[in-house]
């Protein structure tokens, strides 16, 4: 077994959080790497929550995430000799989009909610991100944040 350090990214390259670590034996290969840390029950991150495995993309380090030229890791690839510390760390590109919602007449932000994010990969249209916010947003009582009587 092994300490394997990771980084989660935006689409920006932009940390989602400082790097994090898990435990995994020395021959666990990328697809299994990732599904342990969407697991809740193994690795409990919020910005992977709802996340599909295949949508993730996975680096071997940042020297690698910043060559254009360079591919992400394949799924059947091990981690052998990879994120050894945080300075090499893996990095683990996140499919996010981030929205808020606001009133279509004001423009202004609808009080009782926050900014928030759906997992969405570059190849969804615009009906996966509306059908993506009404998943989330289900609960959320329009009528009320409108000043409308049901």
């Amino acid at each position: 077994m092994a300490l394997v350090w990771f980084v989660l990214v935006n689409r920006n390259a932009d940390r989602l959080e400082s790097a994090d670590c898990t435990e995994l034996p020395a021959d666990t290969l990328v697809i299994e790497f990732l599904s342990v840390i969407v697991d809740p029950m193994k690795h409990d991150n919020p910005h992977l929550r709802g996340v599909p495995v295949r949508k993730l993309k996975v680096y071997n380090n940042w020297e690698e995430y910043s060559d254009p030229l360079r591919e992400n890791l394949r799924a059947d690839t091990t981690i052998t000799g990879r994120g050894e510390n945080i300075a090499n760390a893996i990095i683990v590109k996140v499919p996010h989009v981030w929205y808020q919602l606001v009133c279509p007449r004001s423009s202004s932000v609808l009080a009782d909610t926050v900014i928030n994010w759906v997992p969405l990969a570059s190849d969804y249209s615009v009906r996966d991100l509306r059908n993506a916010v009404s998943a989330q947003e289900a609960s959320f009582c329009w009528d009320s944040q409108l000043g409308y009587s049901t």
